[in-house]
């Protein structure tokens, strides 16, 4: 009985090295395909991404985005979707999304504070497009981080 036990942990053990090895190779695969992902960027849409990330995408339509780059909108709109896999519409919205959920967690400040912050037109505006897009309103939101956050500390 004790040889069957003990054979029975060794074949469990090469498995788990087997499985380990496989994803080994799988992450290092992974690894390799997305730095040559981020190597095969293109230009004008490295171009954009930094427009989009310093916040004066904002200000600008598309249409403005792409004569700066100096495409047609229909281009840069293709181009974008093919290296990030969203449309600009979305990419942008989940940029702002993700500024504002940061700006809930992070600033003391009152939500028309950031809704003015993030250049919404108005709280209302704010308010119905994070509730649009988490189903949460703003305040709903800061007191279920702050809930979670008293509970990891205890």
């Amino acid at each position: 009985m004790e040889l069957d036990l003990s054979y029975t942990l060794v074949m469990v053990r090469i498995r788990l090295m087997e499985l380990l090895v496989n994803v080994l190779r799988l992450y290092e695969s992974q690894a390799k395909s997305s730095a040559s992902d981020q190597e095969g960027i293109h230009p004008i849409i490295k171009q954009v991404l930094t427009v989009i990330h310093s916040g004066d995408f904002n200000e600008q339509s598309v249409t403005d985005l792409a004569k700066q780059v100096n495409v047609s909108r229909s281009h840069l709109d293709r181009l974008f979707k093919s290296a990030m896999g969203v449309n600009m519409g979305e990419y942008r919205t989940l940029i702002r999304l993700d500024k504002a959920k940061h700006e809930l967690r992070q600033n003391e400040g009152t939500i028309t504070s950031i809704a003015d912050k993030l250049q919404f037109g108005s709280t209302q505006a704010f308010c119905n497009f994070f509730n649009r897009h988490t189903g949460y309103y703003p305040q709903q939101y800061r007191k279920i981080i702050s809930l979670k956050s008293t509970e990891a500390n205890e």
